[in-house]
């Protein structure tokens, strides 16, 4: 059995933002800022209600005015033709170079055409801001990033609305003495935004696609970005508000690694349209990772989601393919800071894992500190390790827990260390039954069986007298037990395990509970507040409770 670390989850079910807009006039994409806007204004509520989870008063999760505001003045503007080797310039701020287009000053610079052998550098004050207009542009640097922000205080790059626009790189960097740097196709020393409504194409070849050393903001846009390794990198942070993202990633999809600062190395997302395929993590952070919003389509070879420290998912809507873990947390025995505990208020997160499920707690013994919470919303688990799995306890108290458990007898779908409550919700979850554990205590009803057997593809479904579906689900595989407590339970009641009967009303993981079933085979079991007898028990660690009914 598999120990991680204490993991900071929140949840809470709320909907995906609107798509992107554009309007006439002043160059601008208003649309788009009214909804990244829009999703910013909810963030701090919505962190709020998961404070005593993941403490964010330290994090600047703001968004600048600009950040939010993707318009620009054509008129004042410096206009950068591009085209083959070479390019031309309309305006002040910025020399040509053989293919090389410096710019030197603050300002705002459209850029148009296509460079097949060149970069755009800026190289100015440390107090400029620069804005970079990509309308229509199409940049390859064959030896180095095809845009690189050298020096400056920050730099904005606004994605003209309906433009395309293009930039790679070779395979080969030439870097600069005694440094691996460069090592992105849109490389900036400071800070970087991003916003607009076009698209922006990024083919990485020789490491990462975009990269900041600093923050790394996105509030509107189309980003399509392909890496060898790492699609969207932010050392001190990564803060996405809006966009559409396509990320195929030989590592990780979206990251922050600054680990030398409590409050800098997360990631924040408020909203924005995910396709993440990842080679390793997903989404990584070295501190925090929070979510209030967005939808997701995650296949990673590794994490889904993972925090050294903590997470808080406050809404959006998931669907997750992990080869390791769907979503992990770690603290100083896996090499991360302290964290406390893992409340999930509500969402819906469906997803598969080939490691853990959710995991809290450190290597090696239980800690009070460790907490699972469950409040609400729907969360559904497919784990091939430990599916629910704490160092220390595990407390539900509402929501729709689903979980398709392991089907070897060295994992448990359940796992922890302390105790287990209930006191509210649905939960069904179904596994291996030599290292199962049920609930320790409850003030709801639970009942848990091992005198069942079943396989992939097999529904289960709770039935009570009246022949009424009380919770279902769908085996993804073998399993040899099944656990769950719902409201609707009765101190002492009994209840029937229809397995491998015909669902009505069920939806697409099996689940129901206002449907009928029909065949299958029957066994009975009674639900209490109260464990009867032991279990499993080999994996279970100090304090661990297993029971049957």
């Amino acid at each position: 059995m598999r120990r991680l670390a204490a993991l900071c989850i929140a949840a809470v079910l709320v909907f995906s933002l609107s798509g992107l807009g554009g309007c006439a006039g002043e160059q601008s994409s208003s649309a788009a800022s009214s909804d990244a806007a829009a999703a910013v204004g909810s963030e701090s509520s919505a962190f709020e209600d998961v404070a005593a989870a993941f403490d964010v008063s330290a994090l600047d999760l703001d968004y600048s005015k600009r950040d939010l505001d993707a318009s620009y003045d054509e008129a004042s503007a410096t206009r950068i033709a591009l085209s083959g080797s070479s390019a031309s310039v309309d305006g002040s701020g910025a020399t040509v170079d053989g293919s090389t287009v410096v710019i030197s000053s603050e300002g705002t610079y459209i850029i148009s055409g296509e460079l097949s052998s060149g970069q755009i550098v800026v190289d100015a004050s440390d107090d400029a801001k620069v804005q970079l207009v990509l309308a229509g542009a199409t940049i390859h640097n064959e030896n180095g990033p095809a845009i690189y922000a050298k020096n400056v205080d920050k730099c904005f790059v606004t994605l003209a609305d309906g433009t395309q626009n293009s930039l790679s790189d070779g395979t080969d960097y030439t870097l600069e003495d005694d440094s691996d740097e460069p090592y992105a196709t849109l490389f900036c020393r400071c800070d970087l935004t991003i916003n607009g409504t076009g698209v922006l194409n990024v083919t990485a070849n020789y490491r990462h696609g975009i990269c900041s050393k600093d923050d790394l903001v996105v509030t509107g846009g189309t980003l399509n970005v392909t890496a060898v390794e790492d699609c969207l990198r932010g050392r001190d942070c990564v803060k996405i508000a809006d966009g559409s993202f396509s990320l195929v990633a030989g590592g990780d999809g979206i990251k922050s690694n600054k680990d030398t600062e409590a409050t800098q190395g997360f990631v924040s997302i408020t909203g924005g349209a995910f396709s993440i395929n990842a080679g390793d993590d997903a989404v990584q952070a070295k501190t925090c990772i929070g979510i209030t919003g967005g939808t997701f389509s995650v296949a990673s070879a590794d994490d889904a989601f993972h925090s050294d420290l903590q997470m808080a998912i406050a809404g959006g809507d998931f669907t997750v393919s992990a080869g390791g873990i769907a979503v992990d947390g770690k603290t100083p025995g896996e090499g991360g800071p302290a964290a406390g505990g893992s409340p999930v208020d509500s969402g819906s997160f469906p997803g598969g894992s080939k490691g853990g499920g959710n995991r809290g707690g450190a290597p090696g013994a239980g800690s009070s500190d460790c907490l699972i919470q469950v409040n609400g919303g729907t969360l559904v688990l497919d784990s091939a390790g430990d599916a629910i799995d704490s160092n220390g306890s595990v407390e539900i108290t509402g929501g729709t827990v689903l979980v398709n458990g392991p089907s070897s007898d060295g994992d448990g779908a359940f796992d922890y260390d302390s105790e287990a409550t209930i006191s509210g919700g649905t939960v069904l979850v179904v596994g291996s039954s030599r290292m199962a554990q049920s609930f320790s205590s409850g003030t709801q009803p639970f009942l848990y069986t091992a005198n069942v057997s079943g396989s992939a593809g097999d529904t289960v479904a709770i039935v009570d007298a009246s022949g009424s579906v009380i919770a279902s689900i769908t085996a993804t595989k073998q399993f040899g037990m099944v656990l769950a407590s719902s409201l609707k339970f009765t101190e002492g009641g009994e209840y029937t395990l229809v397995i491998g009967g015909v669902l009505t009303n069920a939806d697409t993981h099996g689940y129901t509970d206002s449907g009928t079933v029909s065949g299958g085979s029957s066994t009975s079991a009674t639900a209490s507040t109260t464990p009867s007898s032991s279990v499993g028990g080999m994996g279970s660690g100090p304090g661990a409770v297993g029971v049957a009914r």
